[in-house]
């Protein structure tokens, strides 16, 4: 089988002079010396000969093989992997040496997978991580998830969350894995709407019910998504949408259609969650600032400063823009922080309800022309809904804003502001403390 060891060229120099311990190795494997196994390799059966020995000293699998409580005999068949990706392996083994190729990565990783070659995989690993943002993230994930890279997953997934319309959107993402879709299902920091998420499922259940030869029906669309039904979180769905083609095809039980009407209005668990993706702590945070000019005024009340709201796109209301104080009014040398107190900020709905309200903190330094006040948690404006703004307790001298806006556009949104009758303090369109809103898209 193997061709014997020739100790001298016909020169009388010997082919070992000069080589490495790995370049020895090397030229024993390209020129077949000793070789005692012989592997049938790929769909060609292509024969090629190698060592038990160094192929044992380098995979756990090959030695298994060889020493193992059943010892493979004679050629062995490897049909699974062809010749080129064998010899690269071989190469690593005798070598140390491995050439990752964008040609060759998907059969290196399912090669040294299979053979448990970490270095090899893990080189292929590092090429991918490389190309995530530059080549194709769901096929990237796919691979990760595959092979159980573990990083590669984390930063495909990272990719896709800041990508995640365009990602889902495509083309390849209805060939996902049902466990490539379970990991992005499960992300808290998708940018994109719920309503994008529920209209993937459904397209990409419904191109498994195609490729498998079924009809698109409700039954066999829930078959094809199982567990992954309950990681959509029908609650935040347009409703709209969701009447007009999610409903129609009676994916959803009866029961479980109730359970997301109702979710948002009851505290007990829920078949579905109801946390927003993108946590909106997470998302820019955008300022809205009304006045055209700034006054002075002396402040020292607890009344009620108030105005109508009204946005044309949905937001989330993150805190309000007041005006800060102004002159020395602390006796301190330097002067320091002179705000320190707890403000009210509340929102009202059409029909002057309570629906959000939030004590504030307020700190700052003195002689501050405007200052932040930011809401424990923050609360979704929608599109085109009219709100009261409330803030009360603002008990110190201050700036106060005049010639203000009545309209005004901030990222994309126009914000539209009115005179509220419960307001008690001289804040109107025109004038008034309120000099703006914090809000995230």
């Amino acid at each position: 089988m193997a061709k014997q060891m020739e100790t001298t060229t016909s020169d009388n120099n010997d082919w070992r002079d000069d080589k490495s311990v790995l370049q020895c190795l090397s030229y024993m494997l390209k020129h077949e010396i000793m070789c005692d196994v012989i592997f049938l390799v790929g769909s060609e059966k292509k024969a090629i000969p190698a060592h038990k020995t160094i192929l044992a000293s380098r995979s756990p699998v090959f030695y298994t093989m060889f020493e193992g409580s059943l010892p493979e005999k004679g050629e062995i068949a490897v049909p699974d992997i062809e010749e080129n990706t064998f010899r690269v392996l071989l190469q690593y083994i005798y070598c140390d040496e491995v050439n990752v190729t964008s040609e060759n990565m998907q059969n290196l990783l399912y090669a040294s997978d299979k053979y448990m070659l970490f270095k090899v995989k893990s080189e292929c690993e590092q090429r991918l991580k490389e190309t995530v943002t530059t080549s194709d993230p769901l096929k990237t994930l796919q691979t990760a998830m595959e092979f159980s890279m573990e990083e590669l997953k984390l930063e495909s997934i990272s990719y896709i969350e800041k990508n995640a319309w365009k990602c889902l959107f495509s083309e390849r993402a209805l060939k996902l894995s049902k466990e490539c879709v379970e990991e992005i299902l499960k992300s808290d920091y998708l940018s994109c709407t719920e309503t994008d998420v529920c209209q993937f499922i459904l397209e990409w259940s419904s191109y498994q019910c195609t490729r498998d030869e079924k009809e698109v029906i409700g039954k066999n669309i829930r078959s094809a998504l199982k567990d992954l039904l309950f990681l959509v979180r029908f609650p935040l769905i347009e409703k709209e949408y969701f009447v007009k083609n999610f409903m129609p095809l009676k994916i959803l039980k009866e029961e479980e259609i109730i359970c997301m009407f109702t979710a948002p209005f009851t505290d007990e668990s829920s078949l579905f969650n109801t946390i927003p993706r993108t946590p909106v702590s997470e998302r820019t945070l955008y300022r809205l600032e009304r006045h055209r000019a700034i006054d002075s005024l002396r402040r020292n009340t607890d009344k009620i400063d108030a105005l109508g709201i009204q946005v044309d796109k949905p937001i989330w209301f993150r805190g309000v823009i007041i005006y800060g104080g102004y002159g020395n009014q602390s006796v301190s040398d330097p002067p320091c922080y002179i705000f320190n107190m707890t403000s009210s900020v509340s929102l009202l709905n059409s029909a002057g309800e309570t629906c959000y309200e939030s004590k504030a903190p307020i700190v700052a330094m003195e002689s501050s022309e405007t200052q932040d006040v930011y809401i424990n948690s923050s609360f979704q404006l929608k599109a085109n809904t009219s709100y009261t703004l409330l803030v009360k307790n603002i008990n110190f001298t201050s700036y106060f804003g005049k010639d203000c806006k009545t309209t005004c556009t901030s990222n994309g949104v126009t914000f539209t502001f009115r005179n509220s009758p419960m307001c008690t303090t001289g804040t109107n369109t025109n004038k008034g403390q309120i000099a703006g809103l914090l809000f995230s898209i």
